[in-house]
């Protein structure tokens, strides 16, 4: 979706910051589907990366992201 455009490029961004993949195909799209294709599993393992090693900060003080909520 048009939405995701964003994502993608941030995930691009922190892949090359990072130098890993967390285990995901080189290419976003590796279907070469894009009408079938979404960035949640991948944009959720960055969360989870950068939750772990701590570096972010969950702010608990916010309401939960609609996302969080949605994708458990």
């Amino acid at each position: 979706s048009h939405r995701d455009q964003f994502t993608y490029g941030l995930i691009k961004i922190l892949e090359l910051h990072f130098k890993t993949r967390l285990g995901f195909h080189e290419k976003l799209n590796e279907n070469q589907t894009f009408y079938s294709f979404t960035s949640t599993k991948r944009a959720k393992a960055w969360r989870t990366y950068l939750t772990d090693n701590q570096l972010v900060k969950p702010n608990h003080s916010l309401p939960p992201s609609f996302n969080d909520v949605v994708n458990k």
